[in-house]
């Protein structure tokens, strides 16, 4: 396989799984602290960590920081009743957007794409 058809197929396989994952997300944060904490995990599990994976750990860091900057002010607004339900979720589309974006900047036409394989 090409490494840019499997480049478009794996960003698509990642980009199918985030409906779920926000609806998930959403539930999971309508409880208080604990389902916050359990949907950023499997956030950033099912559709993050496939993407930093590939970015170098340099700019993971600073990412990560900046973005946990912004996600402070976000956690504070979690304890509003119903409204705290949509902080999980725009957490995670933020950190899928900015991770997926890192990605495709890490990937130059007629690189040679490493796969990592899990078993």
């Amino acid at each position: 396989m090409k490494e840019e058809e499997f480049v478009k197929n794996y960003i698509h396989y990642i980009t199918q799984q985030l409906p779920k994952v926000l609806i998930v997300t959403f539930g999971l944060s309508l409880i208080p602290i604990i389902g916050l904490i359990i949907g950023l995990i499997y956030s950033r599990l099912s559709i993050i960590a496939p993407f930093q994976q590939y970015i170098p750990i340099r700019q993971k860091l600073i990412s990560r920081w900046m973005l946990k900057i912004l996600f402070f002010f976000l956690i504070t607004i979690h304890f509003v009743p119903l409204i705290g339900g949509f902080v999980a979720p725009i957490i995670s589309y933020i950190n899928f957007y900015t991770f997926k974006s890192l990605f495709l900047k890490q990937i130059k036409p007629g690189d040679k794409f490493q796969y990592i394989t899990h078993k």
